[in-house]
């Protein structure tokens, strides 16, 4: 199976924004040759054999001018159709110097006239915006994607272009490797996740333009399997913590769920053997509580008995008048039927989120605890009200604190679960209704075990010492 390597440049785009075409075209393609010379040299001290050569340049790479001035402080000046033809031309051109490389060139804003101006409360759009990034590899535009997310530029910074959201896909496979692109704010609404299956593909290449990951909050939506990796090239501006957000993280996700970071003193990386530093933020390494949980639904238990009056057909135990749930519709001469309750019926959701990890908030070196979350709702043509509920919780191991809580206005009770390192755990949670019915809930944390997002150190010494060249061994 062949063998990645990778390289980005984060070039700040704000500042090449203004450069003219020609001269965008010129750096890239510079750049792209150092990578791709860094990466067929490091692969032949590695004994790698035909390699694939990632590279990737941040979104908005290809805006035509960015101006200040304007409402929003900025004027954008996108490429238009035929010129992004071009553009594409070009690149390709560039592709052809590299047969083994997957190049992603960064993103081109460009806009395509409408047929019919579409009309906005005062503003009126006579243009469609799009913002696409092509993928080359072996000469040829292996595949395309048009951003979904609306990240505001076209409706701030210009005055007649109406944002056009793609739809294809975001997937596309290299030699058999299953890979996907997302740009910048598709990341926030979890494009690629909701496309590709979890935890399904080796390599994804996220570009942006001044936006962080968070693997802390974020780990849901990178669909890459265990030992896959992470590939973020972002538009740097410069700063320390723009750099800090580039670069390739493998993806180990042991027991299955990652949730906030864990920072476990003294770690060592596998890849480069060097000792880890702590980094809160999950953008150089964190570690965390891996849980896997299964969700076994609401059950309702104990429901409303029906009271009716006295006399009706069925009397339960001791004379005290009951009526089958079933509510029998054939009464003894001279008695009235009962009147039914009001549906007071709820419905419950049991959810369990990782909090924090070892040695964290208080908590021993071998403890994690475990945020449980009971939500109320309403369903249709129940009378009942989701606030003012007492919810108790109980756990088979663990320390689960407070033990009840009663549901504020949004239906919503929240407790902690402590538990120990290795310590799987049922949570139970039972709400207490009219009439002394009860909702039950459960979930089941089943697996737990370590797993990390470890940034890879580049390869060093390589001739082209600005442009960095990471290993991807799979």
């Amino acid at each position: 199976m062949r063998q990645f390597f990778a390289s980005i440049w984060p070039v700040d785009v704000f500042e090449s924004a203004n450069w003219p075409t020609n001269l965008k075209l010129y750096h890239l393609a510079q750049i792209a040759a150092a990578a791709y010379e860094n990466a067929m040299t490091a692969a032949a001290n590695l004994g790698v054999n035909k390699p694939i050569v990632l590279f990737a340049a941040p979104e908005y790479y290809f805006v035509k001018a960015i101006a200040p001035g304007g409402p929003a402080g900025q004027t954008w000046t996108l490429y238009e159709e035929n010129e992004k033809n071009d553009l594409l031309a070009e690149l390709k051109g560039i592709a052809k110097q590299h047969y083994r490389m997957v190049f992603v060139p960064g993103s081109i804003a460009w806009r395509r006239a409408r047929q019919v101006p579409h009309l906005h409360n005062t503003r009126t759009n006579n243009y469609d915006g799009f913002n696409t990034t092509p993928i080359f590899y072996k000469t040829n535009l292996h595949h395309t994607y048009d951003k979904k997310f609306d990240d505001g530029t076209c409706r701030r910074f210009t005055t007649d272009v109406l944002f056009s959201p793609g739809v294809g896909s975001q997937l596309f496979r290299v030699e058999g490797r299953r890979c996907g692109i997302e740009v910048c704010g598709d990341i926030n609404d979890q494009n690629l996740a909701n496309e590709a299956a979890p935890a399904s593909l080796d390599v994804e290449v996220f570009i942006s333009a001044t936006n962080p990951h968070d693997f802390t909050t974020q780990l849901n939506a990178v669909p890459v399997r265990n030992g896959g990796y992470f590939v973020h090239c972002d538009a740097s501006v410069g700063n320390e913590s723009g750099l800090r957000r580039n670069g390739v993280w493998v993806i180990q996700r042991g027991g299955g769920w990652h949730g906030t970071p864990q920072i476990q003193g003294g770690g060592i990386d596998p890849w480069t053997m060097q000792r880890l530093r702590d980094d809160s933020t999950g953008l150089e390494l964190s570690y965390s509580s891996v849980l896997q949980l299964r969700y076994q639904g609401s059950v309702t238990t104990n429901e409303n008995q029906v009271r009716p009056r006295r006399n009706s057909l069925t009397r339960g135990s001791g004379g005290t008048t009951t009526l089958s749930r079933e509510r029998r519709s054939s009464f003894t001469s001279g008695y009235s039927k009962p009147t039914p309750p009001p549906n007071l019926s709820l419905d419950v959701d049991l959810e369990l989120r990782p909090e924090y990890g070892l040695g964290s908030h208080g908590l021993g070196p071998d403890s994690y605890s475990v945020q449980v979350v009971v939500k109320l709702s309403v369903p249709t043509g129940s009378q009942a009200s989701v606030a003012e509920h007492l919810v108790g919780f109980t756990v088979d191991h663990g320390v689960v604190t407070p033990a009840s809580v009663t549901t504020d206005q949004s239906g919503t009770a929240t407790a902690r679960v402590t538990l120990q390192r290795t310590q799987k755990a049922t949570i139970r949670a039972t709400v207490k209704t009219a009439g002394n019915a009860y909702i039950d809930a459960t979930s089941e944390i089943v697996g737990v075990g370590s797993g990390s997002v470890s940034k890879l150190s580049s390869l060093k010494p390589l001739k082209h010492t600005h442009v960095p060249c990471w290993f991807l061994p799979m």
